[in-house]
């Protein structure tokens, strides 16, 4: 026979790649990981997963992550932080009220700290902003309690509310 004769091929004698080799890209982990789904009934636990019982959602649990990256609540943080701040210094130039202006710096104050934290440290910066939205509420809620009045009191007891029920979904991972 005069062809080619296929099994004849012998293997190399050094299996060993040059020193110098590059990969043409930097690799790593993919953005939308998500673990796999399950083929079970219910479709899994739902742990991690987003607490839908999918099994194969990107986890958006107790890190703020999200499908964004947390940047919902970073800027949440810093839309906080100028309600209040603002709402601190209309109460001053309008009302000429000292206690105002520390009041809205105070309420600002720990929402301004939360999302630069959040870069450092997800976890850390959503238990600072959850622990901050808690005690702004409570605060808040007493005040419209005492006086019923929609300006200012209830616009931050509105706006305390919401950002106290965005920091629970996130922290549950609803």
């Amino acid at each position: 026979m005069g062809g080619p004769n296929f099994w004849s091929y012998s293997s190399p004698g050094d299996y060993s790649s040059p020193m110098n080799y590059q990969s043409p890209m930097q690799y790593g982990t993919p953005f939308q990981y998500s673990p796999p789904a399950t083929d079970s009934d219910d479709g899994g636990d739902g742990i991690g997963s987003g607490g839908d019982g999918s099994g194969g959602k990107r986890w958006t649990g107790f890190g703020g992550e999200g499908e964004d990256g947390g940047k919902f609540l970073r800027k949440l943080n810093w839309l906080a932080a100028l309600l209040y701040a603002s709402l601190g210094l209309v109460g001053y130039f309008v009302g000429g009220s000292t206690m105002s202006l520390i009041g809205g710096a105070s309420l600002s104050a720990p929402f301004a700290l939360a999302g630069p934290l959040m870069s450092l440290n997800t976890t850390l910066g959503v238990v600072f902003g959850l622990v901050f939205s808690a005690l702004i509420f409570a605060y808040c809620y007493s005040k419209y309690a005492k006086s019923k009045k929609m300006m200012p009191a209830g616009v931050l007891f509105g706006f305390s509310t919401y950002t106290l029920l965005v920091y629970l979904k996130v922290v549950m991972g609803l």
